[in-house]
């Protein structure tokens, strides 16, 4: 015997219950898989049903839309205002780090990414950007400062004598 599709649906709801639809957690969880992806329409869309008064689910909103548009400055305000308020996760980190990336701050973004891995070490998004990034070679005197004229003079001998 066949039953209607409509039927099977209601069926199937009286079975499982409310267990077959995904909750806000779950639904989160995508939307940060999509966002670490670079997909950050499919974020959006995978936020639409969860409460914006998630402080989390708020900072994500915000860093795709932001991102999404281009305008990466914006999303930078609302990461940190969760950061501080409710406690920093290391998907958060890794958000903020990509926040200040596009908007030109490469020493911010290399401090939350360490600080996203110092949380968990092993987050494949933060370890994935920190090795996109590279990493400096220390200054060649490391007293002075990086931008002082014989660091830097040596710094290029060195770069040659190592690249030749």
């Amino acid at each position: 015997m066949r039953i209607p599709l409509e039927q099977f649906d209601r069926r199937l709801d009286s079975v499982i219950g409310e267990a077959s639809l995904p909750g806000p957690g779950e639904r989160l969880a995508r939307a940060w898989s999509r966002f670490h992806r670079g997909a950050y329409r499919e974020c959006l869309r995978e936020l639409e049903g969860i409460d914006p008064g998630i402080p989390e689910a708020r900072a994500l909103r915000a860093a795709a839309a932001s991102l999404l548009s281009g305008r990466a400055r914006q999303g930078i305000r609302p990461c940190v205002e969760v950061a501080r308020r409710f406690g920093a996760s290391a998907d958060l980190l890794a958000a903020l780090g990509l926040l200040l990336l596009g908007s030109g701050d490469r020493a911010r973004a290399v401090r939350a990414f360490r600080a996203g891995l110092r949380m968990c070490p092993g987050h494949p998004a933060l370890r994935a950007r920190v090795r996109e990034m590279g990493q400096r070679r220390r200054p060649v005197l490391p007293f002075l400062p990086r931008s002082h004229p014989a660091n830097r003079w040596l710094g290029r001998v060195r770069h040659r004598l190592l690249t030749a």
